[in-house]
């Protein structure tokens, strides 16, 4: 980055100076404006005017996180004389979703009674899952509302589907304008399956000609965007709004990822625990990754190990062959390295955590979800494949979700 672009960044930062226009999302049933999504432009005729440039610069300067306060501050405020129970869909990077950020921006929002959908976007979906999951947290505890941008862009948008559990899917334009394609198939039937799980709304982005709005209808949209539904416009231009046709939003209660996987599982199923030695149990953990290997459109696998020590040379081989099939590999133990084999992603376990006793083998895709989720009985004068184990094996997807979402949180983040 130039040392003019330096300045000019800090100077936007410094003096605020990013403007918010917004574009109608519009009832696909009714042809009403029930919501509108804020857009960012940088200042008139500068070189970073253009919001992919703003961010792009934003980015190599390390300040990402600074222009997208800024920016969900200024969109706020620019929709003030929007009729509140308009949805406003306000967007943010997933490395800048923080606690501390809607801790920030959320009495702003709540000052004007502004209902906000947070739109997160699909880049880097993967790159922090921990501060992700916690953000999007913080913003369900304010009242907010999640959105999944451009979903069919990236395997892990789909993969993050039911972690994230987004009241809003925005389907990418591709989706819409691309033609049909077995790619296309596998998206929607994962789409569609989730928002038949969760009662989540679809919404398609790029709607330019009576031909995408044909597709996005018979792809399950219920709300569309784009130039043939209104162009991004100020406040002052923009059609006249309402409040949502209909309820957005899905069941968010909070899951028990405080407890370690085993027990969150064990206290919400049915099923007692067995007993079995370690012998047995890998072959099942063995089964468990050859499903990840076999599903496709990248899964999540998540494995804690106890140790480190139990992450061995073999497994190693095993788990980067993984890496190269799944979205997101992560192996978990005492003392595991930020990358324990290549692309896979470390997590450790502290002292006090009750994790540090159990054994978690969890695979979580579109169409296939199993989890074998152990506790150490403490056996220590038997051979090592003796050992014995409490355990259970589940594929019920809530019980494994829940088990993902436990790991996810303890894996390390990628800056």
């Amino acid at each position: 980055m130039t040392t003019s672009l330096d300045a000019e960044i800090h100077r936007v930062l410094e003096r605020g100076t990013v403007r918010s226009v917004f574009q109608p999302i519009v009832d696909l049933d009714t042809n009403e404006v029930v919501a509108v999504e804020a857009l960012t432009r940088g200042p008139g005729g500068s070189a970073i005017e253009n919001p992919e440039r703003l961010f792009a610069v934003a980015a190599s300067g390390g300040v990402t996180a600074e222009l997208d306060e800024l920016c969900m501050r200024t969109a706020i405020h620019g929709a003030a004389s929007i009729d509140p129970r308009t949805l406003l869909f306000v967007n943010v990077e997933p490395t800048s979703l923080t606690t501390a950020l809607i801790d920030r921006t959320g009495p702003i929002a709540a000052a004007g009674q502004r209902q906000i959908v947070l739109e997160v976007t699909e880049r880097a979906l993967a790159g922090s899952p921990a501060e992700l999951i916690a953000g999007v947290a913080a913003a369900r505890e304010r009242g907010w509302r999640v959105a999944l941008d451009d979903v069919g862009v990236a395997a892990e948008s789909l993969a993050l589907l039911p972690i994230l559990r987004p009241d809003v899917v925005k389907l990418d334009m591709g989706l819409i304008r691309d033609r049909p394609s077995r790619e296309l198939g596998r998206t929607m039937a994962a789409v569609m399956a989730y928002a038949e799980r969760s009662g989540a709304l679809i919404l398609a982005e790029g709607i330019e000609s009576d031909e995408h709005l044909d597709r996005a209808v018979s792809l399950g949209a219920r709300w569309g965007q784009g130039y043939r539904l209104g162009r991004p416009s100020t406040v002052d231009l923009l059609p006249s709004t309402g409040g949502p046709a209909r309820p957005v939003g899905v069941e968010s209660t909070p899951r028990p990822v405080r407890l370690s996987p085993y027990d969150a599982v064990v206290q919400n199923s049915e099923q007692a625990p067995r007993v079995g030695r370690k012998g047995v149990l890998l072959q099942i953990s063995h089964h468990l990754e050859e499903q990840a290997l076999s599903e496709p459109g990248g899964p999540l696998l998540m494995s804690a190990f106890q140790d480190a020590a139990h992450f061995t040379r073999d497994t190693r081989q095993r788990y980067s062959l993984l890496a190269e099939h799944c979205t997101l590999v992560a192996a978990i133990g005492h003392g595991m390295p930020a990358e324990p084999a290549p692309g896979v992603r470390g997590g450790v376990i502290h002292d006090g955590d009750p994790l540090a006793g159990e054994w978690t083998v969890a695979v979580l895709g579109v169409h296939y979800s199993g989890a074998l989720l152990a506790t150490d009985l403490g056996d220590t004068s038997v051979p090592e494949h003796d050992r014995r184990f409490s355990y259970v094996v589940t594929h019920d997807r809530h019980l494994v979700e829940l088990a993902v979402e436990s790991l996810l949180r303890r894996v390390r983040s990628i800056r």
